[in-house]
């Protein structure tokens, strides 16, 4: 695994040196833990000092568990924000589902659940794509500054519920803001047919993704 995120490292140099330096610095979270899922694949957790711990993808499956995800998200325009990045397989697969990226903003609330990320999956197809961005544990007045700057057209937003819900303080601070920046946007330009659609599938969506939580949860 540490061959793998050195790849990473490497790749990332170049478009994010910030980054990278940041990453090279910090160590790795005793309390976060890389376990194998029955499928195999690599999961993780998060221990607390009173014993609880959470997961942050599928005991039994994490693979499954993101292609659950990345169907049940209707409406995918080619500008995207991701919340929430854990290790990484729901992201994977809404941007294979999409096939038609503009522009991805990619939000991780801790650099370290990005780390270990960067253990498990090679990232470089990512990196070397610049239509993708890499908002790992940025500070909130960044992120409002980051997205108010560079999301000048309608998008789409999709959460992941289980890393979420880690740093929901966090996350529900940046939930709020997509959602103003949102509706600025579809209010200066009108609503357009695919709000509707998107109005329509938000219970459905919702329930999906509290069936993934429920997976993922101790």
């Amino acid at each position: 695994m540490h061959e793998i995120l050195n790849k990473n490292l490497v790749h990332h140099e170049n478009t994010s040196q910030a980054l990278v330096q940041r990453l090279r610095r910090i160590s790795p979270d005793p309390s976060l833990e890389l376990l194998t899922a029955q499928s195999g694949d690599w999961t993780a957790r998060k221990h607390f000092q009173n014993g609880s711990q959470h997961f942050l993808h599928s005991r039994i499956d994490p693979r499954i568990e993101a292609i659950l995800w990345a169907e049940s998200q209707y409406i995918i325009l080619p500008h995207i924000v991701i919340i929430g990045i854990g290790l990484a397989y729901h992201v994977f697969e809404i941007l294979k589902k999409c096939g038609n990226i503009e522009s991805a903003y990619l939000i991780e609330a801790d650099e370290r659940i990005f780390q270990m990320a960067m253990r498990v999956h090679d990232f470089s197809s990512l990196f070397q794509n610049t239509s993708i961005n890499f908002l790992i544990g940025f500070p909130f007045p960044d992120i409002v500054r980051f997205l108010e700057t560079s999301l000048i057209q309608p998008f789409s937003y999709h959460v992941f519920l289980p890393a979420v819900s880690l740093y929901s303080d966090t996350y529900n601070s940046v939930r709020k803001l997509i959602d103003m920046h949102l509706w600025k946007l579809r209010t200066k330009e009108g609503a357009d047919e695919n709000t509707s659609i998107q109005n329509n599938s938000i219970s459905f969506a919702k329930g999906v993704e509290t069936l993934l939580y429920q997976m993922s949860a101790p």
